[in-house]
């Protein structure tokens, strides 16, 4: 069996803090990230 996957690097929008994921809907996963940095607080990617 083939499995897809991504290994991803987003960072904050100064450029202070590197989050690295892996994914295998690279898509859905970025848009989870950019809606935690505009609205939820509380996760890793919401804070920085």
């Amino acid at each position: 069996m083939f499995y897809k996957y991504f290994v991803y690097i987003t960072t904050n929008q100064y450029r202070t803090t590197l989050y690295i994921g892996m994914t295998n809907n690279i898509q859905r996963r970025l848009s989870q990230h950019y809606f935690d940095s505009q609205n939820a607080k509380k996760s890793f990617a919401g804070k920085y």
